[in-house]
Parts: structure tokens; sequence; C-alpha cells
């Protein structure tokens, strides 16, 4: 019996889920949201520019009550012309497990973006670290997703939806 319980408790701590564990555990789904993915230009609604937002990679410890993760994503954009631009673009964690997901948290990052003469191609990538998620009993960091996309305008954004050919409900409540 004693055996058994020793077993399941290495189990667990391998698996950091044991309280009080700075191991790392499974982190949540970083996700670029549909429809904002992509910066597109629009008469005056923004930056002359097309850029994008690919490849989310996330990481995550273990602190009291708490995952914190660490999100990297690679952000690459085009100019017709040389000169600064801002990309504002967010980064927030919704709660999954739930009929309608809900929004835990949200912050706005802009990246200035310097295009020189001669050379209107860019490519970066970007960190947000210290992004918090919450966890309770039988509420894991994988029931969350921390979500990456640009920040566009809701002009900017049914442009998106009308020729993409939708938007899931979700992205209404990130906006």
């Amino acid at each position: 019996m004693r055996k058994n319980f020793i077993r399941a408790a290495a189990g667990l701590a391998a698996l950091g889920l044991l309280a009080g564990t700075s191991a790392a555990l499974a982190c949540p789904k970083a996700v670029v949201v549909e429809d904002t993915e992509s910066w597109v230009p629009m008469n005056d609604l923004g930056p002359s520019v097309e850029a994008k937002i690919s490849d989310p990679q996330i990481e995550c410890t273990m602190e009291e009550g708490k995952a914190v993760a660490k999100l990297r994503f690679r952000m690459t954009g085009k100019s017709a012309s040389a000169g600064k631009v801002d990309l504002p673009y967010f980064v927030a964690v919704a709660y999954m497990q739930s009929a309608e997901p809900t929004l835990i948290s949200k912050e706005i990052v802009t990246r200035t973006v310097n295009f020189p003469a001669g050379n209107q191609d860019m490519s970066a990538e970007e960190e947000m670290t210290d992004i918090e998620i919450p966890l309770k009993p039988m509420v894991g960091s994988r029931d969350y997703h921390v979500l990456v996309g640009f920040q566009l305008k809701p002009e900017q954004l049914e442009k998106r939806r009308d020729s993409s050919g939708g938007l899931f409900g979700f992205v209404r409540g990130l906006f």
C-alpha cells in the first residue's frame, strides 16, 4: 500500500501537479486568433504596411497557485515605403472550458517598426513574459489558451471577416 502511494506521489510530482512545486508543467495552448493574424492597410485606418503574426511558442513554470508563461512569436512585414509605423498587437488569456470562452486578461502592446530606405521588409521575434494563468482545484493550465493577434480597429476586423469568410464570435469579445 505504501509503495503504491509513493509511486503515485512520484508520478504527480513528475507532472508538476503537487502544490508548491516549481517544476515545468503542461502549458496552455498558444494560438494566433483567426482574422487578427494579418495587418492589412485600410486607407486612413492604420499604417500602410502588411504584417503577419505566426509561430507562437509558449513555456511555463508553476508558482503559488498560478502558471507563469512566456510567449514568443514571429512578426514579419512589408512596407511600400521607408518610415516608422506602429503595429499594435494583443496578448490575452482565455478560459476555454465553458460554453462561451471567458477572457481572463488582455494586454495591448505597440511594436514600432522602422523600415529604412532601400529595405522595406522586416522580421522580428516578439516575446511577452510574466503572463499569469490562475490555477484552481480541478482547473489546470490546459483549460486556458494564450491568444495573440493584431489589435485591429472594428473597420479592419470587418474587412478581414469579409475577405476570410467568417469570424467566430469569441473574437468580437476581444475588441
